[in-house]
């Protein structure tokens, strides 16, 4: 007999069933509710209290996971997901971030995309630095929470020093400008 296939096990052992297999045909059970699928079927028929339907192993999964952002204050930090669902239903994105706990972001102040697969900082602040994010997707069977990103600043729009009476403005760049006004 075959064995269940990689994406049934994932799928129900995510929903929380308990299932097994006799000859080319599997069970799974939750509840009052048992499923029967053929290994080569992408639905199951199920029973149970009245009721019939199909449920698939099509859950979300993620192909392309967000990752650090760096760059300069005063830019546009995003992050972006790449996820898919293998029977086309809808997905649906939630961005958290991490205070003590992760919680749900919402689109406020500097931050947009807080329900879509890409969420922006613009304009990234100093305060920013170190703030980490990641992504719930959710499709009709299941929720993969993503991996976690960064938000690095790497240097600010413009450094102005002063150093032995002559001012040095950068933007954007590790080029210094030299304002030789003061010599």
């Amino acid at each position: 007999a075959n064995a269940i296939p990689d994406a049934w096990a994932e799928m129900l052992a995510a929903q929380g069933f308990a299932y097994g297999q006799r000859n080319d045909s599997w069970y799974a059970f939750l509840g009052g509710l048992g499923y029967e699928g053929n290994m080569n079927d992408r639905e199951m028929l199920f029973w149970g209290a009245g009721s019939g339907g199909v449920i698939s192993p099509d859950g979300v999964r993620i192909t392309q996971q967000p990752v650090d952002w760096r760059g300069l204050e005063g830019a546009t930090a995003t992050f972006t997901v790449v996820a898919t669902s293998g029977n086309a239903s809808p997905l649906s994105y939630q961005w958290q971030e991490l205070n003590g706990s992760w919680a749900n972001t919402t689109d406020a102040g500097t931050l947009s995309g807080s329900i879509t697969d890409t969420l922006t900082i613009t304009p990234v602040v100093i305060a920013d630095q170190g703030r980490r994010f990641r992504v719930l997707v959710t499709n009709t069977f299941n929720t993969i929470t993503s991996q976690a990103a960064s938000l690095i600043i790497t240097g600010a729009t413009y450094f102005i020093t002063d150093e032995d009476g002559n001012r040095t403005i950068t933007e954007n760049t590790l080029d210094p400008i030299v304002d030789e006004r003061s010599q």
